[in-house]
């Protein structure tokens, strides 16, 4: 995030820059948000006056306009009364000024597109109240007409007669234009003049705030940048952080230390979990309901969180007790496809054509994290039909489906992974989903439910789809357990997508054949690495973290005859790892390499993150060959 200097050379324009007095503007209105667009229109084609409503900025978002007006404020508070009225007095709301490195700077004002609605005078009050007066009561109401060509005419005309912009192209400050709605501009302006309600806006943590109130700032925050768990961590006796998982990295936010104890025991509240006990470790949920913990108000201040179950964890520190909460989405409209995660058609193909069958064992293998169950309810969204029964033991149901039995693991009553399984024998089921498959007493019913007519779904904690073997045996199955029941083995990892606003082109060359250990490669290379910035500013889609979203790097085993052979003899590694890339199976790097050249994700999150150190090496020369297929 670019920081703005201290602006003290910058004018605040006085009386004598106004040409019209306020009260020019303060005319009746209409308040149809649609005609926006219109008018939007209208500024381009007649007038050239390039303008955007901040869902266009690169703002996207009124909330994200208040944080860079907290950041790179254009005027110092103890001016800002005096000059906001002469800039207002012009049409116009200064919002954020940025300043480049020796290049000027860029300063975005706010227009108001709309109108507001008239105030109703009965004729009596007509009668009796001066124009002055009408004038008063219509305080903030703009625009002669309420016509978007008329009310383009007027910003038109204020803009090229503005004084205030002149002085602005004097001292090599370049305007930006953003339409604001009615209710925009009033929110925008009292953010200007309000330091304390802008940072309720911004849900800035306060260490006035009690700890409940804290606490949603916190949930909310977490929902609004697309964060999948949140960690509240007391790390000394001085500080604490709230960290936020986005795309598999951590953001940490510093948040007061004395709040903690008071957030975690509010989340215990919340969640119905025991307050008292603060020495072991701790799991409940919250569910998003009117109820006795959390009040309709609490709702409707935060209607997004209604969308949410919560996950939390509690775990005693040496500095005292953190908390963890995972938010799961309640209900899911569209499950992704596999094409949507990012699998390449073949292996969709692949994946549809035996999870069809009636009978088998597929597994789905990866570290946590990785996207295993997204990628199970992709493949069940797909064969989910009613002359189908599917059941599902969880840990906990992290997507609720339709037309799915969905069961969840519940310990202290006694329904586990192991105990649910033998169970589903008698509930009639077609298709079964193990959402972890742990011990040998799990596997062994798992197995015996594969071979008795039963599509089978279970995921598994390996490094590769070959390790997913050695696993299996660990677990005490047989031989012919697994040459009976196993089909498939899919493994794979998430690697972070490319912002595709600001990603930015290289030659690779030098990177790649470092990775190699040896020059194999003499010609250019396009690839593309993360940014964070987008014309010299921080990049809104990412937030300047140069990534946005995850992709699937999958590997995609479907057992062969021969492969089947291999399981009665002693495991090796090197031998099962060979006899599945003869069966067509991609390894991970291989795969995840395909996407670095497509410009989807970046080497350096694919080396050391997606894939171990070294497996580049590895798989050089294949890797080599697949650089000449895309060059071609």
């Amino acid at each position: 995030m670019i920081k703005t200097e201290t602006v003290s050379e910058l004018f605040i324009p006085s009386s004598e820059d106004t040409q019209v007095g306020v009260d020019h503007f303060e005319k009746p209105i209409w308040p149809h948000q649609e005609e926006l667009y219109s008018l939007k229109e209208f500024l381009e084609k007649d007038y050239r006056i390039l303008t955007v409503p901040i869902r266009e900025s690169h703002f996207m978002s009124l909330e994200e306009v208040v944080q860079e007006m907290d950041d790179n404020f254009p005027i110092s508070q103890n001016k800002l009364i005096e000059g906001l009225r002469q800039f207002k007095s012009q049409g116009f709301l200064p919002l954020v000024l940025y300043r480049k490195d020796g290049n000027g700077a860029e300063m975005y004002l706010g227009i108001q597109g709309h109108q507001r609605e008239h105030p109703k005078f009965t004729q009596e009050e007509l009668n009796r109240l001066k124009p002055e007066e009408i004038i008063k009561t219509r305080k903030g109401h703009k625009y002669e007409s309420d016509t978007p060509e008329d009310i383009a005419r007027e910003i038109d005309f204020n803009l090229k007669g503005s004084s205030v912009l002149q002085k602005l192209k004097e001292r090599n400050i370049q305007p930006h234009y953003v339409l604001l709605t009615a209710a925009e501009y009033d929110q925008l302006e009292r953010c200007l003049t309000d330091p304390k309600y802008r940072r309720d806006t911004l849900g800035q943590i306060d260490e006035a705030d009690s700890g409940k109130k804290t606490l949603w700032k916190l949930l909310e925050r977490a929902v609004s940048i697309g964060a999948t768990d949140l960690h509240i961590e007391p790390w000394s006796e001085k500080e604490a952080y709230a960290r936020y998982r986005i795309d598999s990295d951590l953001h940490p936010e510093k948040i007061p230390r004395r709040s903690v104890p008071s957030i975690v025991s509010s989340l215990k509240v919340m969640a119905k979990m025991d307050l008292t006990e603060k020495r072991k470790a701790l799991e409940g949920g919250i569910h998003f309901v009117e109820g006795d913990n959390i009040t309709s108000e609490e709702l409707e201040a935060h209607p997004t969180l209604r969308s949410y179950n919560l996950r939390i964890e509690t775990l005693p520190t040496v500095n005292g007790e953190a908390a963890s909460v995972r938010f799961l989405p309640q209900n899911l409209k569209n499950i992704r496809t596999l094409e949507d995660l990012g699998f390449e058609p073949e292996h969709c193909q692949t994946l549809r054509e035996v999870s069809s069958n009636r009978q088998g064992f597929i597994i789905v293998t990866g570290p946590t994290g990785s996207g295993k169950t997204t990628t199970l309810y992709s493949i069940l969204d797909g064969i989910n039909k009613p002359d189908i029964r599917i059941v599902t033991v969880e840990n906990p149901v992290e997507y609720r489906l339709k037309g799915l039995i969905q069961t969840e693991v519940n310990e202290k009553a006694g329904y586990d992974f192991s105990t649910a399984v033998p169970a589903f024998l008698r509930a009639d089921p077609n298709v079964i989903l193990v959402g972890e498959m742990r011990d040998e007493k799990t596997r062994e019913a798992a197995v015996q439910l594969a071979q008795t007519g039963h599509l089978l779904f279970a995921t598994l904690h390996t490094n590769d789809a070959p390790s997913a073997i050695k696993r299996l045996f660990d677990l005490k199955a047989t031989p012919s357990d697994l040459q009976e029941s196993l089909s498939t083995v899919v493994a794979q990892r998430l690697a972070r997508k490319l912002c595709i606003e600001c990603k930015a082109s290289y030659n690779g060359r030098e990177q790649l054949n470092k990775l190699f250990g040896e020059d194999m490669i003499s010609r250019e290379i396009l690839l593309y690495k993360p940014a964070g910035k987008k014309d010299g500013l921080e990049c809104k889609t990412c937030l300047g973290a140069g990534y946005k979203g995850r992709v699937v790097v999958p590997s995609v085993w479907v057992i062969g005859e021969e492969s089947r052979e291999l399981f009665d003899q002693p495991y090796s590694y090197p031998r099962v790892l060979d006899r599945a890339v003869k069966d067509g199976m991609e390894p991970l790097v291989v795969s995840g390499i395909k996407r670095v050249l497509a410009g989807v994700t970046s080497l350096e999150d694919l080396d050391g993150r997606v894939v171990n150190k070294g497996a580049i090496r590895t798989y050089k020369n294949k890797i080599i060959n697949l650089i000449n297929e895309y060059s071609n």
